[in-house]
Parts: structure tokens; sequence; C-alpha cells
């Protein structure tokens, strides 16, 4: 049978066969789920997914897809995206698919005006992005434990000075903590920085991003260890409050990847540029 590929919807049927598919994919991802999936395509801010699906009749076997991001490159405010579902059926295997997929998404949003897409990639998937869409690999993210903010020295500093990084308001904050997998919590560490956690595997330790601003109501932080996946420009790093952590430990090694999809523009990120945190992709 010919395999056809269509825009991916949110409609309730569209996320029950997504929702399969995963699980036939990826067994252990119990988070992948459809209140997830509702959430992540369809209560974006920014905007819906845009991602296209292979089917094969009635059954999904292969999908790529991105969600809308407002974010900062080179000192301008665009309209980019996130490259975060991609899954193929086994059975459909080495037949091309990722690549036909992914092509159409970027056809297509390219066509409604998007600026560039992103992704934070582990090491096996790396490279089918690079080699074969055209991604640049722009830096691997740290993985550290400590306590507080002590990974970067200046975040106000870091945040203006970075060359690439996501632009939050109230409202998308407001939809990104209310994650069904996973809720974040805001707590203020003093005035004009908030921090983020989440949890993770490890009950003791729980994930932490900082934002400047006001965007949690003032109260005292807690001061457990905490660990930080993440990059901020070179002049603004930290190694001594925090460790980096055992290999055994963190997530698989993981990469800050980038593409311009208009072609005039050109864009190329340098490595020592990005302020970036779990906050800006589907880490926890």
């Amino acid at each position: 049978m010919t395999v056809q590929l269509a825009k991916t919807t949110s409609a309730d049927s569209n996320l029950d066969a997504h929702v399969a598919l995963m699980a036939r994919c990826f067994p252990g991802a119990t988070h992948l789920t459809h209140a997830y999936l509702r959430w992540l395509y369809d209560g974006n801010p920014a905007g819906q997914v845009v991602g296209f699906d292979a089917w094969e009749g009635p059954r999904l076997v292969a999908t790529y897809v991105t969600i809308p991001a407002h974010l900062k490159v080179e000192g301008r405010s665009v309209r980019g995206l996130l490259s975060l579902n991609t899954a193929t059926d086994p059975e459909f295997q080495g037949k091309g698919l990722f690549t036909k997929l992914a092509t159409a998404v970027f056809d297509r949003a390219a066509g409604e005006g998007f600026s560039c897409v992103y992704g934070i990639a582990n090491a096996n998937s790396t490279p089918g992005f690079t080699r074969k869409l055209g991604f640049q690999l722009v830096e691997p993210l740290r993985a550290a434990a400590g306590y507080g903010a002590g990974y970067c020295s200046d975040f106000v500093g870091a945040q203006c000075e970075a060359r690439f990084s996501r632009e939050w308001d109230q409202v998308q904050l407001d939809w990104r903590m209310k994650n069904p997998a996973n809720p974040l919590r805001a707590e203020m560490v003093r005035e004009g920085l908030t921090q983020f956690r989440a949890a993770t595997r490890y009950k003791v330790i729980g994930a932490t991003a900082h934002l400047p601003g006001n965007w949690a109501p003032a109260g005292r932080p807690h001061l457990r260890p905490t660990g930080y996946v993440g990059a901020v420009p070179t002049a603004f790093r930290r190694r001594g409050a925090f460790v980096d952590m055992p290999e055994r430990m963190r997530p698989s090694p993981l990469n800050l990847i980038f593409r311009s999809l208009q072609p005039e523009s050109g864009t190329r990120l340098l490595a020592g540029e990005s302020f970036i945190s779990f906050l800006d992709f589907d880490a926890f």
C-alpha cells in the first residue's frame, strides 16, 4: 500500500494515532499521552503544531513535528520552530520517511514566514539532522549539579548578550508550567530572578532553570541539590558552584542544533553564544 503524507493536526483521532505510534517506537516513554500531545500541539500560545505525518491507509507509520516559539536570533525577535517529536514505525524504517517528512515541514514553515528551526538532539539522532537535513551542530549542552543559580554569573547579562535565546512572556510561561506529564514550579530567587523547577527520575535532584524577571510570587526558594542542563554565553559561565554530572547520571549527551529556514538570512550560530535551559526544549 502507498504511504501518503499529510499535515499533522490536533484532531482527537490524529492524536490517538500519534500515541499509538509513539508507544510502538518508544515503549518506555510513558509521558507521551493524549493529554500531553493535546497540550503540546494545540495549547501552545505561540501557535499550533507544524508537522507532517506518513500514513499507510488508516495507520500512522511516521511523523515529524515542530512547534512555534518566539526567539531572539542575533538581536532580532523572530518566529521560529522547536524540533520535537520524530518517530518511524520499526516496519517502515530505512525508507527515507524521516527526510521526506522533515523536508515537507521546512517547506511549509518557510512559506509561512518562520525564520529558523532549532532542537536539542541526542548523540544518536544528531548525525541524521546534520547530514540529511542541513542542521548546524552549534554546541553540546552542559549537564551539571549544584545549588541555586551558581552556574551563571549574571543572568540579565547572559540573556542580553546571547546571540540565540528563547523569548518568554507570562502567557507562554503559564502554558509551559502546565505540562501535564511534569508540571513545573516557579519561585523568586531574588528581585529580578525567577527559578523554575521540574521533577527528574532522581528524587533528590530536580531540574532547574532561571530567567531574569519577576515571573513568580516572592518566597523562599528551595535549596535542595539541583540539576542544570543548558548553555550560557561563555563570558557568563561559572564552573565552581556546579560540577559536571557523572556519565551514569546524565541524560544522553544533548546537542543544540540549528537551521535557517530563509536562505537569504544565512544565519549560523557560534558555540558559546546561546542562552538555553530545559525550559526551552522538552527534556522535563
